[in-house]
């Protein structure tokens, strides 16, 4: 049940926060600080705020619905979310904590526990299998 509550929450913010990006990518820049100097900055944003969040809520929320999605949404929200995390803690180890604005502390703040939890999820799920499939 906590993984279904996981999946449908996070699935759900990520489609949100991507359709957002598609609509107003300069909504989402100015919160965080950037700007699309050039036409290919606004793709840029629509890409990376809009499309890759949008498409992965959406794998998030296949996950309902099929168990190989739902393992697949955990284990790159894990793994990615946490490239995420890292990379934001080596920007406050390289510039200073002052990099920080309210907006990038809150993203942090939901970004930990995300990656934490879907961690949790998917080492349960995979404990679960008796014997995991391995791709030969």
């Amino acid at each position: 049940m906590a993984q279904r509550i996981y999946l449908f929450i996070v699935g759900v913010v990520f489609v949100v926060a991507g359709v957002a990006a598609l609509i107003a990518p300069e909504r989402i820049a100015d919160s965080l600080g950037l700007a699309a100097i050039e036409l290919a900055g606004q793709s840029e944003l629509r890409a990376t705020y809009g499309g890759l969040p949008l498409g992965w809520g959406l794998v998030l929320l296949l996950g309902l619905r099929y168990r190989t999605f739902a393992i697949a949404g955990l284990a790159f929200t894990a793994l990615g979310g946490g490239g995420l995390v890292v990379a934001r803690f080596a920007t406050a180890l390289a510039l200073g904590a002052e990099a920080f604005t309210g907006t990038v502390t809150s993203i942090i703040l939901f970004e930990v526990a995300m990656v934490t939890f879907a961690y949790v999820l998917l080492r349960r799920t995979l404990r679960a299998d008796d014997e995991p499939e391995v791709i030969r």
